[in-house]
């Protein structure tokens, strides 16, 4: 109490956006706060990006318009946001659902531009660089040609590192479907590596 009789309130410190959990920027975003989005976008777009590349053979130019559309989801959807997993996994999820729509809308696109995938890798910092070009593509071209459920669940769990619960729960599929469809794309993608 003050000298007058009034009860001071207490306001807790305003945490700058930078420093806040990519939840409570979730949660600023479904309140409307625009710069939320714009501090998640800067924390994970590329790892939104390296993604979609890993799950289509899209130009580089129209990954960067998935990932737009990522983030459009993200402002539109953010309340809905169930808290049952990692915000990153989340992002992931809804990338895969717009690459997924995507593919279904030009199936014929199948072939991959190396080059471009090359030059996102490399000038990401990826590991592609480490490879040999021609290694590279072979790899490239094998990811691509795996059914669609293989390829994604390959690139959640073993490029992007999420467990294997956590990644049946952003394709929406049981632990077990998801373990199936990881052991089938590592085996053919195996094989292909044992050809190099």
């Amino acid at each position: 109490m003050t000298q007058t009789g009034r009860i001071l309130a207490f306001k807790p410190p305003v945490v700058p956006l930078e420093e806040r959990s990519d939840t409570a920027l979730l949660d600023a975003c479904a309140q409307g706060e625009q710069a939320a989005l714009g501090v998640l976008y800067r924390r994970h777009a590329a790892s939104v990006l390296h993604f979609c590349a890993r799950l289509s053979s899209r130009q580089l130019s129209d990954l960067e318009d998935i990932v737009q559309e990522v983030f459009l989801v993200v402002w539109r959807s953010a309340a809905d946001f169930e808290h049952q997993s990692a915000v990153r996994s989340w992002l992931f999820g809804i990338a895969a659902n717009l690459v997924r729509g995507g593919q279904r809308r030009d199936a014929r696109r199948r072939d991959i531009d190396a080059t471009r995938l090359h030059q996102l890798e490399t000038s990401t910092g990826g590991e592609a660089h480490y490879m040999s070009r021609q290694t590279m593509h072979k790899l490239n071209a094998a990811l691509q040609n795996l059914p669609t459920e293989q390829r994604e669940a390959f690139v959640l769990c073993d490029v992007e590192g999420l467990g294997g619960k956590e990644a049946a729960m952003v394709l929406h599929v049981p632990d077990g479907t998801l373990y199936r469809r990881l052991f089938e794309a590592r085996r053919a993608l195996r094989s292909v590596l044992e050809g190099l």
